[in-house]
C-alpha cells in the first residue's frame, strides 16, 4: 500500500519501483475500474511494461482475478506484475521506496479492511488490536489520502487527527513506534496526525471516544494458510471451536464500548473463513439486548450484506471476514 504521506500518487509510487529496482506494478484501483479505458496512470505504466519487454502473461489485463471480484477496490495500492525483484535485492524490505516509508506490505484482502473502516481526517480512530501496526500505517495513509477526495474540501486549520494503536503484546506496540517515523508519522512528522499506541501514558481509551474502532481480532489464521501452511498442525477442534469465539467475542464487546454514540463506526475482521470465529461471533453479538438498543448494521455498497468474506479461491487474496455496524 502507499504511504499517502510519503508518496503522492500510485503513478508516483509504480514509476519510482521501476526505475529503482525494475519491478514492474500498476494501481490496483485503476485495474479494477478503468479496464477498458486505461487512465493515465495506466498508460504511464504500460509504457514501463514495453520498454521492459513484459510477456503478454505478464500485462496487467491477466496479472489478477480479482478483477470483477473485490467490491470495493482498496485506495492506493499497487500490484506487482511479475513479483520478481532484481538480483541487486535480496528482499521488499531492502528497496529503497520501502526504507523511505514509500509503500507498506499487506494483502489486498488485508487492506479491504482499512477500507471499510470509513475513517475520514479529523477523526479519533482506535486500531483495537494492532498488531505489528500495518493497519494502523494503512489507516493514516487512507485518512491523509481521502482528505481532498471526499467533497472536495480542505480540512480546517488545527483540526488534528488521532489514531491510536492498543495490543495486549506491549513488544507489538514497540515495534509501531518505531515504524511510525519511517512512514512520516512520528513526533517529526506529518502535524495533521496526533499517532500513540496504549503504550504511552497519556493514551488512554474511555467509553465513547471514537469515531472508529477497528477490531482485527486473534484467530486462528485460517485464511492465510497458503502463507503459512504449518499453522494446521497448531489447531485443535477446541480451540478453533470453544476458545478463539469465546475471546473473539469478548474482544468485541471491550472494543464496542470505545466508540462514540449517533453514528460511531465498529468494524470487527479475522483472517479466518471458519463461520465459528465469523459469522458466530457476529450472530452472538447481535443476539444481545444491547445490540439491538444500541447499533444497527452497517451494511456495504451495492446493496450487500454488512459482513463479507474473501476467499483465496475467489478473490486472489487471503481469506479474510470483515463485519461493521453504527452506533445510535
Amino acid at each position: 500500500r502507499r504511504n499517502a504521506l510519503r508518496c503522492p500518487s500510485d503513478e508516483t509510487l509504480c514509476n519510482r519501483l521501476f526505475s529503482d529496482d525494475s519491478v514492474r506494478s500498476i494501481p490496483l484501483r485503476s485495474l479494477l475500474n478503468n479496464r477498458e479505458s486505461p487512465s493515465e496512470i495506466q498508460q504511464s505504466v504500460f509504457k514501463n511494461i514495453l520498454k521492459s519487454k513484459a510477456p503478454m502473461n505478464e500485462t496487467p489485463s491477466n496479472s489478477s482475478s480479482l478483477i470483477n471480484k473485490l467490491t470495493v477496490p482498496p485506495r492506493g495500492c499497487v500490484r506487482l506484475i511479475d513479483g520478481n525483484l532484481t538480483s541487486r535485492k535480496k528482499s521488499i524490505w531492502s528497496m529503497e521506496a520501502w526504507k523511505d516509508g514509500w509503500f507498506e506490505v499487506q494483502d489486498a484482502g488485508s487492506q479491504l479492511i482499512v477500507e471499510a473502516t470509513g475513517a475520514k481526517m479529523g477523526e479519533i480512530v482506535i486500531d483495537y488490536c494492532a498488531g505489528n501496526g500495518g493497519k494502523t500505517l494503512g489507516l493514516a495513509s487512507m485518512m491523509f489520502d481521502k482528505r481532498n477526495i471526499e467533497d472536495g474540501s480542505q480540512m480546517p486549520p488545527n483540526v488534528k487527527s488521532h489514531i491510536i494503536a492498543h495490543d495486549v503484546v506491549k513488544e507489538r506496540l514497540r515495534q509501531i513506534e518505531g515504524s511510525l517515523e519511517r512512514a512520516g508519522l512520528g513526533p517529526s512528522g506529518n502535524k495533521d496526525f496526533i499517532i500513540k499506541t496504549t503504550h504511552d501514558a497519556d493514551a488512554d481509551l474511555s467509553d465513547g471516544m471514537a469515531d472508529v474502532v477497528l477490531v482485527d481480532a486473534p484467530c486462528s489464521s485460517l485464511g492465510v494458510l497458503r502463507r503459512r501452511p504449518a499453522q494446521r498442525w497448531l489447531l485443535s477442534k477446541s480451540y478453533i471451536d470453544d476458545y478463539l469465539p469465546s475471546l473473539q467475542l469478548e474482544i468485541l464487546k471491550k472494543a464496542a464500548r470505545f466508540v462514540k454514540k449517533n453514528g460511531g463506526r465498529l468494524v470487527y475482521a479475522t483472517c479466518s473463513i471458519y463461520k465459528h470465529e465469523n459469522e458466530g461471533v457476529v450472530n452472538e453479538f447481535e443476539s444481545s439486548s444491547e445490540f439491538h438498543d444500541q447499533w444497527e448494521r452497517w451494511d456495504f455498497p451495492g446493496g450487500m450484506s454488512h459482513f463479507q468474506t474473501l476467499l483465496p479461491s475467489v478473490h486472489d487474496s487471503d481469506g479474510f471476514f470483515i463485519a461493521r455496524w453504527k452506533r445510535r
